[in-house]
C-alpha cells in the first residue's frame, strides 16, 4: 500500500500528458485542414469562356509596314503583339468570311498581309479579389466588343459614303459613351486599384484621348476602324492577363 500513492500520481500524469498529446495532434490535423482547404480555395480558379470571335488582317511582320504607313492607306495602323510577334493591324472583322475577301483583295492589289483569327477564350480568376471581379471583367470586355462592332459599322459606312459627317460622329460618341460607364462600374472592383490591371481598368482613358483626336476634324473610315481596332486588342489583352 506504500507505492499506492505514487502509483495514483503515476497514472494520472500518464492520462493528462496523453490528453494534450491527442489536443496537440487535433490542433494540428485541424490547422492543417483549415491550410489544405484555403489553399484549394487560392489555387484553385474560377472559369469564364467568353467565345466571340475576332479576325485580325494584319501587315506581314517581315514587311517592315509602319503603323503610319498602315494608317495612310487607310487601315488602323495600330501594333498588337502575338506570341512575341508584332503586327501592324489593317483592321479587325467578327466574321471569317469577310475577314477573307479583304485578305484576298489587299494580296491581289500586291499588299503583304496576314489574317489572325482568334476565338476568345477562358478567362481564369484566382483568390478571393480576383474571383470576386470575374463577373466585372468578362461584362466589360463583352462592352467593349459590342462597342467595336458599332464602330466597325461606322467605319463601312464612312467608306462607302453613305452617312455624313454628323452621323458619324455621333455613331462613335455614343457608344463610346455607354461604354465608359461601364467603366466606371467596373472601377468600383477590388482589382481595379492594383497596379497590375490598372491598365485594363483604364483603358476608356486612352480610348476617349484617341477619339478626340479622330473627332476634332473630318472623321475618317480609316480613324474608326483605328479606334474598332483598339476595342479589338483590348479585348483579346484580357485572355493574356486572366490566363492560366
Amino acid at each position: 500500500m506504500s507505492d499506492y500513492p505514487y502509483e495514483y500520481y503515476n497514472r494520472k500524469r500518464a492520462k493528462r500528458k496523453a490528453f494534450f498529446i491527442k489536443a496537440i495532434a487535433l490542433l494540428i490535423l485541424f490547422a492543417l485542414l483549415i491550410a489544405a482547404v484555403s489553399g484549394i480555395f487560392f489555387f484553385s480558379a474560377k472559369k469564364i469562356g467568353v467565345s466571340l470571335p475576332v479576325y485580325l488582317l494584319a501587315a506581314e511582320p517581315a514587311g517592315g509596314e509602319s503603323e503610319e504607313s498602315v494608317s495612310a492607306k487607310g487601315g488602323a495602323g495600330i501594333d498588337y503583339e502575338d506570341a512575341g510577334t508584332n503586327y501592324t493591324l489593317y483592321a479587325c472583322y467578327y466574321g471569317q468570311e469577310d475577314a477573307q475577301t479583304v485578305l484576298m483583295r489587299l494580296r491581289a492589289a500586291g499588299e503583304n498581309v496576314v489574317l489572325l483569327a482568334k476565338e476568345g477564350g477562358t478567362l481564369y480568376f484566382r483568390g478571393r479579389a480576383e474571383r470576386g471581379a470575374g463577373k466585372t471583367v468578362s461584362e466589360l470586355i463583352t462592352a467593349a466588343y459590342v462597342c467595336s462592332e458599332a464602330l466597325y459599322a461606322v467605319a463601312n459606312r464612312l467608306e462607302a459614303g453613305g452617312i455624313g459627317q454628323s452621323a458619324a460622329k455621333e455613331g462613335i460618341r455614343e457608344p463610346l459613351r455607354v461604354l465608359s460607364q461601364v467603366f466606371e462600374g467596373a472601377r468600383e472592383a477590388k482589382l481595379a486599384n492594383k497596379k497590375k490591371f490598372r491598365d485594363f481598368f483604364t483603358f476608356d482613358e486612352t480610348l476617349s484621348a484617341a477619339a478626340e483626336t479622330a473627332l476634332s476634324g473630318s472623321v475618317t473610315a480609316g480613324a474608326a476602324r483605328r479606334l474598332q481596332a483598339m476595342l479589338c486588342v483590348y479585348y483579346l489583352s484580357a485572355f493574356e492577363i486572366f490566363d492560366k
